[in-house]
């Protein structure tokens, strides 16, 4: 309940180097907070949110890793991965994309930095997402050192209700 995991190296994992699940869960737990960690070099996802819902990742830096840089996902169908907030994040260099958020709504993205991933910087899937043009996002590609190797942000079946501002 309410945990809090700061100021951490994690690395070289077989698999996800930091794992949200269930926090939804009757014991009530969320509210979990993840700040100033260096999360990279691990083989799948730096980090996972699955089912998991006001969380809050601020100045944590996670790159390098085989799968996606920070998912946030419903692994259950009943989109229980909500209200989670990152803030101020570096997001780069990983296998996959840089944030997914598949099957999950109402998150706040803010400040972020997101490059060089080999997929896409910013990919919303099936989720509930704000579908406006980049610049009035404040995702300006030209503050990007190096562009993801796919489109910067894509939306896929998505809606109105996440908040993504000024990340670059």
């Amino acid at each position: 309940v309410n945990t809090s995991l700061v100021l951490n190296i994690v690395s070289g994992n077989t698999n996800k180097g930091i794992q949200l699940a269930d926090s939804h869960a009757s014991d009530g737990s969320h509210g979990n907070a993840l700040g100033g960690n260096t999360v990279s070099g691990n083989t799948s996802d730096g980090i996972l949110l699955d089912d998991s819902y006001q969380d809050f990742l601020t100045s944590n830096t996670v790159s390098g890793n085989g799968a996606n840089g920070i998912e946030m996902t419903d692994s259950n169908g009943i989109s229980d991965s909500f209200s989670n907030t990152l803030v101020s994040n570096t997001i780069f260099s990983n296998t996959l994309d840089g944030i997914v958020m598949s099957n999950s709504s109402g998150h706040t993205l803010v400040l972020n930095s997101i490059y060089s991933n080999l997929g896409i910087g910013l990919y919303a899937d099936n989720s509930a997402s704000i579908q406006e043009s980049n610049d009035q996002l404040g995702y300006t590609s030209s503050l990007v050192s190096a562009p993801d190797a796919g489109p910067e942000i894509e939306f896929n079946a998505s809606r109105v209700e996440n908040l993504i501002l000024q990340n670059t």
